[in-house]
């Protein structure tokens, strides 16, 4: 069981993400998934601390687990599981006491982990570590340690918890990360360039580049020390890169913007192959991961690693490349439910491939939580690289030729299902279906894509056969998906190789792009991951700047024109342009007339392409004012113009004339007036829907008025009519009884009764 420990907490918290924290918590608390959460406000920050994804920047390192490691700066616990379960002991310092509970409440079953509520410099440690763990923590230096050098100081600090073989783990991102030039905000103060910019002005935080990293990690008299560079980065990596890759054709790969409020300046995956030819990405990496060691250690000999930790559990697996007399490949679990899914990736090399293809085979290794399939390592480029160059060097008939090679070669293969939907084939790839027949083959590596192909000069090597169905698989679908992949990862390749004549050649239609489409979406987000985790996918804002620039112009200068009839009409023809300075809104402008020609009519129009606002506070021609009429002005206000051709016309009698001259206000209409616009727009929009609403409503319940009217009605002629009917047989049988009294009257014995009554009256 782990232990809370509040012996060195201050009773205050000096850093917080607000609100959020309560959110985490309760996900926490109620073992909640996350990614239920997308779409919401907060679901950054939610990620930031729950995802899986976390946990990449350190689940491919070596620990052991005779290892001690001291985090400082544990935050909500996002990689503390990970170090308890790599490790034989962890403790996770948090100033935080909010913070360091949810990390207690998700990680209280790890029996060698003590969460330590306080600051570090106030405890005393009766321990040394063999590693002290900063995870985005290292750039907040100089809030804690007031000092002309509170990095080093700070540096210097953690030295007294090391053992002689200690490293610090260093997890923080590069101020001049090719990102942040194409425009990503720079992730502590949400300022476009402050990074870049030194942070001018601010003064509690800031990272560095690689250099500054370095002068610092030599002021602090550091030996030696490895610089990793978690793609895209330390945040959310996919990959690990070193020194020795960073600069190769792999590193860039397109990626999920998690973070709000990036725009794009420019194409950021153009400016990283032009900074990997120049052998400089690892200047411009996004993000860095330093290994130090501090006294007599060495780093690791790690030099790739590839990460898959936001799959479900059972499908966790990462691949490492080390270095130590050669290079050697592994691939292994990174959750003990996903040991079973590398056991069947081993055996998938046995599985049957086309003739011109082969699997690269591995040798089991190790067993357990040890296990692992190792492999030689394949010294040329794949596939994917090889095509890259080409499409560089204009070489596209290799290309092509490949491509044929190995789709071909698949179609010769197939054979033709009429039904190949089965229980299997839904739960990998849904439930959407193509029309007709389809070629289908058993034994389908459906990530047979060029990344894990490798031409050997007579032959392809394949690896990761990760992916291998016994059922039956269009092969059309497995053929688009290796293309689809890599048109999607290269724009140059679509304009220059034209995808859809490329698919169109292996006979894959438009409506089967969108069913493999589906199938793809499918596999990745309910087969493999289990959730959708582009959700989390922020939009990028796209910014032209020779849009901003003639905005910016128009701000400054009035681009204007005077249409002039002398009998015919305005036209194109008979203009004249002017240029006029706009200083503090206000304009002033001369138009020079033509005094041979006569002159029906002016029309002056301000601008072209834009909305805007515009006053004539004055119009002379030749000394002499006049009155203008906007033509198409807003009906409530008549000088804006809500359009993108405002036209103002002069009111002047016909004849010869030598200066228009006209003075004014302009102002261009920009996001803010128009949003207000459409605002009140809007309201007055929902305020009639409203009134409609209530008329509606009011019109209902008469309705309903009227049907209950009409169905007492209904009710009232029934019991009208029932009320007849009774009385129709009432007076049947009063006319019965008449009948019968005057039968009766008229009877002997009727008479002798009155005789009788008569009788006894008068007696």
């Amino acid at each position: 069981m782990a232990v809370l420990n509040l012996d060195h907490y201050s009773g205050k918290d000096f850093y917080t993400d607000g609100d959020v924290e309560d959110v985490i918590a309760d996900i926490v608390q109620k073992g909640q998934n996350y990614t239920e959460f997308a779409g919401t406000k907060n679901y950054f920050a939610v990620m930031y601390h729950l995802s899986p994804e976390r946990e990449n920047i350190l689940n491919w390192y070596p620990f052991h687990k005779s290892d001690s490691v001291l985090e400082v700066g544990a935050g909500c616990g996002a990689i503390t599981g990970l170090l308890c379960e790599k490790s034989g002991w962890v403790t996770a310092v948090e100033l935080s006491k909010k913070r360091a509970q949810i990390s207690y409440e998700r990680h209280q079953n790890c029996d060698n982990l003590e969460v330590l509520v306080g600051n570090l410099d106030e405890v005393e440690l009766n321990r040394r570590y063999d590693y002290v763990v900063l995870t985005g923590v290292f750039e907040y230096a100089a809030s804690y340690h007031k000092s002309s050098c509170p990095y080093e100081d700070f540096l210097n600090s953690l030295k007294k918890y090391l053992k002689k073989s200690g490293k610090i783990l260093i997890s923080i991102e590069n101020r001049l990360g090719v990102k942040y030039f194409a425009g990503a905000m720079e992730d502590h103060t949400s300022k476009y360039y402050a990074g870049i910019c030194q942070y001018e002005n601010i003064h509690n935080v800031r990272t560095f580049s690689k250099g500054e990293l370095e002068g610092i990690f030599r002021k602090c008299k550091i030996r030696h020390w490895k610089f990793y560079y978690p793609y895209p980065d330390y945040k959310f990596p996919s990959e690990i890169f070193t020194d020795e890759n960073v600069n190769a054709q792999n590193y860039g790969r397109a990626y999920r913007n998690y973070q709000t409020g990036n725009v794009e300046i420019f194409n950021e995956s153009e400016m990283t192959m032009a900074l990997k030819k120049e052998t400089a990405m690892g200047s411009f990496s996004n993000s860095f991961f330093v290994e130090l060691c501090v006294y007599d250690a060495s780093p690791c000999n790690v030099v790739y690693a590839k990460l898959n930790n936001v799959r479900k559990k059972e499908f966790r697996i990462t691949t490492v490349i080390t270095k130590n007399d050669g290079y050697a490949v592994a691939k292994s679990a990174l959750h003990e439910k996903a040991e079973n899914h590398v056991k069947q990736i081993f055996h998938n090399e046995k599985k049957k491939l086309p003739s011109i293809f082969s699997y690269l085979n591995g040798e089991w290794k190790g067993s357990g939580t040890n296990s692992r399939i190792q492999y030689p390592y394949l010294e040329q480029p794949n596939m994917d690289s090889c095509f890259l160059q080409w499409l560089q060097d204009g070489e596209i008939e290799k290309i092509k030729k490949h491509i044929d090679r190995i789709c071909t070669s698949f179609l010769r293969e197939a054979e033709y299902v009429e039904d190949f939907y089965g229980k299997e084939f839904i739960t990998c790839f849904g439930t959407k279906r193509c029309s007709g027949v389809l070629e289908c083959i058993r034994e389908a590596n459906i990530d047979l894509i060029f990344d894990n192909l490798f031409w050997t000069g007579s032959n392809y090597v394949a690896i990761d056969p990760e992916w291998i169905f016994d059922f039956w698989v269009p092969v059309k679908f497995v053929i688009w998906r290796m293309l689809n992949e890599w048109f999607s990862k290269y724009e140059l390749a679509n304009q220059i190789l034209l995808g859809e004549q490329i698919y169109a050649a292996y006979g894959i239609t438009k409506e089967m792009e969108d069913v493999f489409r589906c199938w793809a979406v499918h596999f990745a987000s309910e087969y493999v991951s289990g959730s959708d985790v582009d959700q989390g996918i922020e939009p990028v804002l796209k910014v032209d700047i020779d849009a901003a620039l003639k905005k910016q112009l128009y701000e400054r200068t009035l681009q204007t024109a005077l249409y002039i009839d002398y009998g015919q009409g305005f036209s194109e023809h008979e203009k004249s342009l002017c240029t006029a300075e706009i200083t503090d809104g206000k304009f002033q402008l001369e138009f020079k007339l033509d005094p041979s020609k006569t002159i029906f009519h002016l029309r002056w129009d301000p601008v072209e392409g834009m909305f805007c606002r515009c006053y004539v506070k004055e119009c002379c021609l030749d000394g002499q004012k006049v009155t203008v009429y906007p033509l198409n002005a807003d009906r409530e206000n008549d000088t804006v113009f809500l359009n993108t051709d405002p036209q103002i016309l002069i009111s002047m009698t016909a004849g010869t004339y030598e200066k228009l001259e006209i003075t004014g206000e302009f102002e261009q209409l920009g996001d803010t007036y128009l949003g207000q616009r459409i605002y009140e727009l809007s309201a007055d929009s929902e305020k009639i829907r409203q009134e409609k609403r209530s008329l509606q409503e009011e019109k209902n319940l008469l309705e309903a008025q009227k049907e209950q009217l009409l169905e007492e009605k209904k009710t009232l002629q029934e019991k009208t009519d029932e009320i007849e009917a009774d009385n129709e047989k009432l007076y049947e049988k009063i006319q019965c009884v008449q009948t019968e009294l005057k039968m009766i009257k008229n009877s002997r014995g009727w008479r002798v009764l009155c005789f009788l009554r008569k009788f006894r009256r008068q007696k």
